[in-house]
């Protein structure tokens, strides 16, 4: 009887088995017979407008910043801005401790005090002296001369030979004949004049001689015996060169082919600028004089006021405090920026000045007119794909609120009166892009320009005219959705 039944089951199921067998070949049937058949769609090429929308989110943000500094060194009696809270220019924001503004005058009066014992008086008149003992061999500068013009165009005042000898370096064929030391004879301008090999060079010799009023620059020979050795310019052996910063010459103490000695003065100026140490310990004495009247001011209202209307992002100040530079930031102008981050491929056709809208989740339905004010350069990577920060201006409207989320849609490309066709009926192999236009008999394809595209319509530059009417397959969506829904069903709807 067990076996009976057990035999109906497997008859049982080897039947449904079969019957969905059977259907799901007469669907599959059917609907490779619907594939098959081809569908076309029309379409009659027409003048139209086309926009290309870059989209992305962010939020807002306020249009600046405004730092609102402190007097150093003050405490606070009270703070009453708060973060977050809303302040009208002029609103007050904190008071300061009175008893700390008098104590800072006087700490400030104790300052100049030693500041003007570093003051000395400075007469009106200086000079200039020598860095060594020498002889004077060029003097550039002369009474009258502005010292920084005499420094740019000969740069030095004045030339000095420290040693007093003058040298001549020579080349020679006999670079073995003359030994360090040996005495050989130098003439110039008619004078015979002892030197001595000073040193080899590494094609003859240098000789030097004693600088008896002997003519820079002269032209000299050198003998060994009666034998010349060569040839060449008198320079000074150990020159120095006297320098000066500002101020104008008064006279002149000094001749050429003087000898002088360390410390002589060579020259006297007239109304010499002071130095610069003196001029920083004035401008240091006139600060804190200046900030003394301005603390006087402070004693009458020791307030700090809100500079213009804001939000108060940042509060640095506290009761019974030191006051530091920043005490609060304030952000101003409304919240009026979006950044929002663009699409490597998409960044090209980006830039400033072009329109946008942006909508806000707090008000839905409702937009808002944007203006692209930034466009950053520097990408950020995000695996493969790179984006870019690009700044909105919106429109001022006392309901945004820093922190607001929202959307933005920027107009980036726009083009009125063009031709335009789907793009679905647009085809492109290897030879290029082109459509099938309908013809009296049958669609005949025509090769084509396209310019701008919204991903539905694209424009068309050349190869078609308005009018003409271009056909194209209809998409398998629907049967390929049919196929699933077949599937769900064979599988009990599961």
């Amino acid at each position: 009887m067990k076996k009976r039944k057990k035999r109906v089951w497997i008859w049982i199921v080897l039947a449904i088995v079969i019957a969905l067998a059977v259907a799901g070949w007469f669907w599959m049937k059917k609907l490779g017979e619907q594939i098959t058949q081809v569908n076309y769609k029309t379409v009659v090429a027409d003048v139209g407008s086309v926009t290309r929308s870059i989209t992305g989110s962010g939020r807002l943000e306020a249009e600046s910043t405004a730092t609102v500094d402190a007097e150093d060194m003050l405490t606070y009696a009270e703070v009453y801005a708060e973060r977050g809270a809303m302040v009208r220019a002029g609103d007050v924001l904190a008071v300061y401790d009175a008893d700390s503004i008098r104590d800072r005058i006087d700490a400030l009066y104790a300052e100049i005090a030693t500041l003007d014992s570093n003051l000395s008086y400075r007469t009106t008149s200086e000079a200039i002296t020598s860095p060594s003992a020498g002889r004077v061999k060029e003097i550039y500068a002369a009474a009258g001369d502005d010292l920084e013009s005499v420094m740019q165009q000969h740069g030095a005042l004045l030339l000095l030979s420290a040693d007093e000898k003058m040298q001549i370096i020579f080349p020679s064929e006999e670079t073995e004949a003359l030994s360090i030391g040996k005495t050989v004879t130098v003439v110039y301008e008619n004078t015979n004049v002892k030197g001595t090999v000073a040193n080899k060079t590494a094609d003859g010799y240098l000789v030097t001689i004693p600088d008896n009023n002997v003519p820079l620059h002269a032209f000299a020979e050198v003998y060994d015996g009666n034998t010349k050795m060569g040839e060449g310019t008198l320079e000074i052996h150990l020159p120095v060169y006297v320098y000066g910063a500002n101020g104008t010459v008064e006279s002149v103490n000094v001749s050429v082919n003087a000898t002088v000695r360390a410390g002589a003065k060579l020259f006297t100026l007239a109304d010499k600028p002071v130095s610069s140490t003196y001029a920083n310990t004035l401008s240091s004495r006139e600060e804190k004089a200046e900030k003394i009247q301005a603390l006087y001011q402070l004693l009458v209202n020791p307030v700090i006021t809100a500079p213009r209307d804001g939000v108060v992002a940042e509060v640095s100040a506290m009761k019974s405090g030191v006051a530091g530079k920043r005490a609060f930031v304030l952000h101003t102008g409304g919240a009026t920026k979006m950044t929002i981050a663009v699409d490597e491929l998409d960044i090209g056709i980006v830039s400033v000045g072009q329109e946008a809208v942006v909508t806000m989740d707090a008000f839905a339905g409702e937009s808002f007119p944007a203006t692209v004010s930034n466009v950053s350069f520097l990408g950020t990577p995000s695996g493969s794909i790179t984006t870019y920060s690009v700044e909105l201006t919106i429109d001022a409207d006392e309901r945004l609120l820093e922190g607001m989320n929202g959307s933005a849609i920027i107009v980036a490309q726009r083009k009125d009166d063009v031709l335009l066709i789907p793009v679905e009926a647009i085809y492109e192999d290897e030879s290029g892009v082109y459509v099938y236009v309908q013809g009296e008999e049958e669609s005949v394809r025509r090769d084509i320009v396209t310019g701008l595209s919204d991903g539905s319509v694209a424009e068309v530059i050349s190869g078609l005219s308005k009018g003409e009417t271009v056909q194209y397959h209809a998409t398998y969506v629907s049967l390929i959705e049919q196929y699933r829904q077949m599937s769900t069903m064979a599988r009990g709807g599961n």
